[in-house]
């Protein structure tokens, strides 16, 4: 199960789902959740899992905000402390199913893993004053 799994959640949230799971940790790895309503805070969780054949059964927990949150406090009451997921996983890299939170959130998830991230070769040396001074004179 090991690996970067994109995708999203729906239901009484929408986000942007990524998944991180370790090779030497194939059964627990970190969620970024990223609510496509931006009024809304992006957050991490722990995830571990428990596989059984295609079904796939996990637990949410440790629900904390990036370090760039000004107002963390206000914010952090807002997070669920727990979440649980029940769905498959597929021979093609899927998995689908449905979550649930202690705040009365739930939904329908789905992830694919993406296992061919393509690196390219740089197209240029520098030293560390060329960059900074290269990425100062970038724009958006």
């Amino acid at each position: 199960m090991w690996g970067q799994w994109f995708g999203n959640i729906s239901g009484s949230n929408s986000a942007f789902v990524t998944l991180n799971i370790d090779k030497d940790s194939p059964f627990s790895g970190v969620l970024l959740v990223h609510d496509f309503d931006e009024s809304k805070p992006c957050f991490y969780a722990d995830i571990r899992f428990n596989v059984d054949g295609s079904t796939l059964n996990a637990q949410v927990s440790n629900f904390r905000l990036p370090s760039y949150y000004i107002t963390p406090n206000e914010l952090k009451a807002s997070l669920p402390q727990i979440a649980n997921f029940v769905g498959s996983i597929s021979t093609t890299n899927e998995i689908t199913g449905n979550w649930q939170s202690n705040v009365e959130t739930s939904g329908n998830l789905n992830l694919v893993r993406k296992d061919d991230i393509v690196l390219n070769k740089a197209d240029a040396s520098m030293t560390w004053s060329e960059f900074q001074s290269w990425s100062l004179q970038q724009k958006n």
